[in-house]
C-alpha cells in the first residue's frame, strides 16, 4: 500500500495546508488505497514552541510589517544565488530524517519551500533516497525551495518553469499546473454578470490580521451592491459583524466544506481580498474579478506584484472613492475593462498545463 507524506509548515491556516488537502483529494479520486498523510515539521521536532512562533509570525506581520517584509526579501529573495541555509539544516536535519524513518513514506510531497529544502539537502547527502515533488503555492519562487534533488516542480505558470530552468532545473520535471485546488472547485467559463445585484465576497480576515477591521467599516451601502464576508475561524469578526446587523452585509463563519465553498463562489460578482495564493487561484478559476485590499508582508506583496503585472487583480489599498462599492463598480459596470480583464485571464489560462 503506498503511502505519501505531504510536508507544509506551522499548523495555522494557511494555503499550505490548503493545497496539501487539495492534492490529497486529487490523489485519492484516482486511487483511493493510497495512504495521504500530512506533518508540520516545525511541530514534530518542536511541539512545545510551535503555537508559540506561529503567534510571533502573526505579531511580526501585523504590527512590525516593514521589519518582516525587509527580513523576508533579504532571506528568500535577494539570496537567489542559492546559499546555504545553516540555521535551518542545523534545527530540521536530524528530525526530518527522524520522521521519514517513522512514516515510511513512498513520495514526499512539500507545499512549503522549508522542508523542500531540508529534504533537498538529505538527499543530496544520499542520506534518502525518495521521490520529491514541489508544489509552489504562491507567485513567487524564493531562494528556499530545494531544487538540486527535487524530482518534480508543480508550478503557477510558465514564468515560474523559466525561473526554474535557468537556476538549472530540467525542463522535464516542471510541470505547469497552477496552484492546485480541490477537485470542488469547479471551473467557470464566464464572469457572473447579474446587473440587477452585485454580490461582493471579501476574504482575508481568517487570521484576525491585515487591517480586515478597520476595512469593514468602509463597507458602506452602496446602490445595488451585497458584501459577503468570509470570517473563516475569526469570532470575533463574525460576532462584530452580526452584532451591526446591516442589511448589505452578510458575514459567513468557518467553511470546511469546499463544494460548499464553491457555492459561494457561484454567486459572486467579485471578490475583495488579500493576494493569498489559493485564494486568487479559486477567484482566477471561477472567473470572479479580483479586487485587493490590503497585502501581508512577504509572500503577499510578491504575489501583488505578480497579479498587478498581469493585469489579473485591481489596487483597492488607497482607493480614490470613500465607497469600497462605488470603487468596485467603476470596473465591474465597465464593459470595456471587463472584456479586457476577461483577455487577460484567458492568456494567462493558457499557459497551463492543467486547464483552470
Amino acid at each position: 500500500m503506498k503511502k505519501v507524506l505531504f510536508l507544509p509548515f506551522l499548523k495555522m491556516p494557511s494555503g499550505h495546508h490548503q493545497t496539501a488537502k487539495a492534492l490529497a483529494s486529487w490523489i485519492k479520486t484516482y486511487d483511493k488505497s493510497i495512504i495521504c498523510e500530512s506533518v508540520d515539521i516545525f511541530s514534530f521536532a518542536f511541539q512545545k514552541t510551535e503555537a508559540f512562533i506561529s503567534r510571533s509570525y502573526l505579531y511580526a506581520i501585523q504590527y512590525l510589517p516593514s521589519f518582516y517584509s525587509w527580513l523576508y526579501r533579504k532571506n528568500a529573495c535577494e539570496n537567489q544565488e542559492k546559499g546555504r541555509f545553516l540555521f535551518y539544516e542545523l534545527l530540521f536535519e536530524r528530525e526530518m530524517a527522524k520522521l521519514i524513518r517513522e512514516k515510511q513514506p513512498d513520495w514526499l510531497i512539500c507545499t512549503h519551500a522549508l522542508p523542500s529544502y531540508i529534504l533537498n539537502r538529505l538527499k543530496l547527502k544520499q542520506h534518502i533516497d525518495l521521490p520529491i515533488v514541489n508544489v509552489y503555492t504562491d507567485y513567487f519562487i524564493n531562494s528556499v525551495w530545494g531544487t538540486e534533488a527535487i524530482d518534480f516542480h508543480l508550478v503557477p505558470d510558465t514564468s515560474f518553469k523559466e525561473q526554474l530552468m535557468q537556476r538549472g532545473v530540467n525542463e522535464r520535471s516542471i510541470f505547469v499546473t497552477g496552484i492546485p485546488l480541490h477537485p470542488s472547485i469547479q471551473r467557470s467559463e464566464s464572469f457572473n454578470h447579474t446587473f440587477s445585484k452585485y454580490n461582493l465576497l471579501v476574504a482575508g480576515g481568517s487570521l484576525g490580521v491585515g487591517g480586515i477591521q478597520s476595512f469593514i467599516r468602509k463597507l458602506t451601502p452602496f446602490e445595488n451592491i451585497h458584501f459577503y464576508v468570509l470570517c473563516g475561524k475569526n469570532k470575533r469578526l463574525y460576532e462584530t459583524l452580526k452584532n451591526m446587523n446591516e442589511s448589505h452585509v452578510t458575514p459567513l463563519p468557518y467553511i470546511q466544506n469546499p463544494r460548499e465553498m464553491n457555492g459561494i463562489y457561484e454567486q459572486m460578482n467579485g471578490i475583495i481580498t488579500k493576494p493569498g495564493g489559493v485564494t486568487v487561484t479559486e477567484s482566477l478559476y471561477k472567473h470572479i474579478p479580483i479586487f485587493i485590499y490590503h497585502t501581508l508582508p512577504g509572500q503577499e506583496e510578491m504575489n501583488f506584484s505578480y497579479l498587478s503585472a498581469n493585469g489579473l487583480a485591481y489596487d483597492l489599498r488607497r482607493p480614490k472613492e470613500e465607497c469600497i462599492g462605488q470603487a468596485v463598480l467603476t470596473y465591474l459596470s465597465d464593459d470595456k475593462e471587463m472584456g479586457n480583464y476577461k483577455k487577460r485571464l484567458a492568456f494567462f489560462r493558457k499557459g497551463l498545463l492543467i486547464r483552470i
